[in-house]
């Protein structure tokens, strides 16, 4: 059984009784695909939309850790493509039929953003060697900068 769906269960029921007795959670994966494709997130964010009306909250919970040196398929460095950029280009597929459902963006992160720095001039680790711990701890980092700044602008913006 996958990470996610176990995951989803506890979240199901811990949500149960606290939110609502009728809980759904709605699960995309990426079928499989061992490099992930921002195409693939378009076409999830279109799945939801459609199938979900009303969206109460969204978890960020995609990743990959510590993997050796690959790129996706827009040349993003593996770790950075999939745990920050891809929920990126989630997060601003489904930001106005979120903010519609007034629904909450949880960023699932890590202590490795301790390990992270953003090496904005060698995002790809392509001019220094590569490194799976930073390049995960980079992501990481990417992903709590992101969850800060995002609040800050929705907050600013009176968004719910």
């Amino acid at each position: 059984m996958q990470r996610s769906y176990v995951f989803g269960g506890f979240l199901r029921d811990a949500f149960k009784g606290v939110i609502s007795d009728d809980v759904d959670i709605l699960f995309r994966s990426r079928n499989g695909s061992t490099v992930p494709y921002l195409e693939s997130v378009a076409k999830a964010a279109e799945d939801i939309k459609a199938k979900a009306p009303q969206i109460d909250a969204l978890i960020n919970n995609a990743g990959v850790m510590q993997t050796p040196e690959r790129k996706t398929k827009q040349g993003f460095e593996l770790q950075i493509g999939t745990n920050h950029f891809g929920h990126f280009k989630l997060n601003s597929l489904l930001l106005s039929h979120l903010e519609q459902s007034g629904a909450r963006i949880v960023a699932v992160s890590s202590i490795a953003h301790k390990l992270g720095d953003i090496y904005l001039d060698d995002l790809n680790f392509e001019n220094s060697s590569y490194d799976p711990t930073r390049a995960y701890g980079q992501s990481k980092l990417a992903n709590i900068m992101y969850g800060f700044e995002l609040q800050r602008r929705l907050e600013s913006r009176k968004s719910p």
